[in-house]
């Protein structure tokens, strides 16, 4: 969850999320593959992307302190 709320958060630039969280770039990409394979969805997909932005901001509203 930290990660996908840092990759939409910083913009889906991977140097600003990799700092964010404290690791290499090559380990974010591991989780953002790791996230798509479990999730069944794709970051390149603008439909995908956009059903994890939107429940990005659903999360967001619904508990202010989550993430």
């Amino acid at each position: 969850m930290d990660t996908l709320c840092a990759y939409l958060d910083e913009n889906r630039n991977w140097n600003a999320a990799s700092a964010r969280l404290g690791i290499q770039r090559q380990s974010l990409g591991y989780r953002i593959g790791r996230i798509e394979q479990l999730s069944g969805r794709n970051f390149k997909s603008s439909k995908d992307l956009a059903e994890f932005w939107v429940a990005r901001k659903a999360l967001n509203r619904s508990s202010p302190g989550a993430y």
